[in-house]
């Protein structure tokens, strides 16, 4: 696995498809002073982060209630969207917390398959929109703060399992 990420990194990509993924996060980033145009600019990457909390927690049982990607008012801000997992445990919080972090493989694999190949044909309205999917999903591939909170005991025996896991291993 690690062989295809140290290729993947290697491998020369067109500038022009770099900087078209640039320029898109960079309107992200000036879409913070206005909350409206972020929202609307941010939908698809939304989407995405709700979609894997909601299918990872429903593979995990976790059982996803609800799906909400419409922006609204919360006590310390805004809050983009959001899932509400019924049945979460020891087992299934971190995976299902931690789903976003799914959207940055996905970013690279889209910025394979359709950003460059349609900067080297010369395809530049299908670029700019692989641009755009690429950025709206590393604009939203870390989870929120609130996906952190409600993971951390489930990460940290996830670790802990993992850490006697590796113990045993070198013991044997």
């Amino acid at each position: 696995m690690l062989n295809g990420v140290v290729e993947w990194v290697q491998v020369p990509r067109p500038a022009e498809a770099w900087l078209l993924v640039g320029l898109w996060l960079a309107v992200f980033e000036g879409g913070q002073r206005a909350f409206w145009r972020l929202a609307l600019l941010s939908m698809p990457g939304t989407i995405l982060h709700e979609a894997a909390h909601f299918v990872v927690g429903l593979l995990l049982g976790a059982r996803p209630r609800s799906f909400d990607v419409l922006p609204e008012r919360s006590k310390t801000g805004w809050t983009l969207g959001s899932v509400e997992l019924t049945r979460t445990n020891l087992f299934n919080a971190a995976p299902a917390c931690l789903a976003p972090l799914l959207l940055l493989p996905m970013a690279g694999k889209v910025f394979d398959i359709w950003v460059v190949p349609a900067c080297g044909h010369g395809r530049h309205g299908r670029a700019v929109v692989g641009a755009f999917l690429v950025a709206n999903c590393l604009h939203a591939f870390w989870p929120s703060g609130q996906d952190w909170r409600i993971c951390r005991t489930s990460l940290l025996a996830w670790l802990g399992g993992l850490g006697v896991v590796v113990l045993l291993a070198l013991r044997s």
